[in-house]
């Protein structure tokens, strides 16, 4: 975590563009179960990151749920 925490100029900036390229590729439907997993992967690292800080509060999954299921469900063709 400290590698994270000492370099958040760069991480900050990696995870804002690739929230973006994610969101992107989720509205226009390529590679929809690749850009599903890769945000639930995102989405898991930081509830990790916030758990290993006593911060846990499993209350959102909101932010789970649908990634799992386009991840799991096959796009419409």
């Amino acid at each position: 975590m400290e590698l994270l925490v000492d370099n958040w100029a760069f991480v900050g900036w990696a995870l804002t563009a690739m929230e973006l390229v994610v969101g992107a590729m989720l509205i226009v439907g390529a590679a929809t179960r690749l850009a599903a997993l890769i945000g639930l992967g995102q989405a898991l690292f930081l509830a990790l990151v916030f758990a290993t800080r006593n911060r846990w509060a499993f209350e959102q999954p909101h932010e789970y749920v649908p990634l799992i299921i386009l991840s799991i469900v096959p796009s419409g063709r």
